[in-house]
Formats: structure tokens, sequence, C-alpha cells
């Protein structure tokens, strides 16, 4: 039973890295699009701050 607890406690941390990863590739990719065109990055960063206050 304690192996499960094991298993599942580093199945949720590699699940959170993972995501953390998503988000930093996501955010830098918005980034780029933000410096080809200054209109684009000025809505990505206004939906960044809604979904932040939302969440």
């Amino acid at each position: 039973m304690q192996d499960a607890t094991v298993a599942d406690g580093a199945l949720a941390e590699s699940l959170a890295t993972s995501l953390q990863s998503r988000d930093a590739m996501l955010f830098a990719l918005a980034k780029l699009t933000e410096s080809r065109d200054v209109e684009m990055g000025m809505h990505l960063e206004r939906m960044r701050e809604y979904c932040r206050i939302l969440a």
C-alpha cells in the first residue's frame, strides 16, 4: 500500500512538472508573437491577466 502512495506522489510531481513546462513553452511562444506584433502581444498579456484574476 505504501508503494502505491509513493508512486502516486511521484506521478503527481511528474505531472506538475510537465504542466509547468507546457505553460513555460506556451508563454515563450506568446512572447515571440508579441515581438512580431505589438497589438497581438498586448492582447495576450490582457488575456493572461484576465485568466489570473478568474483563477
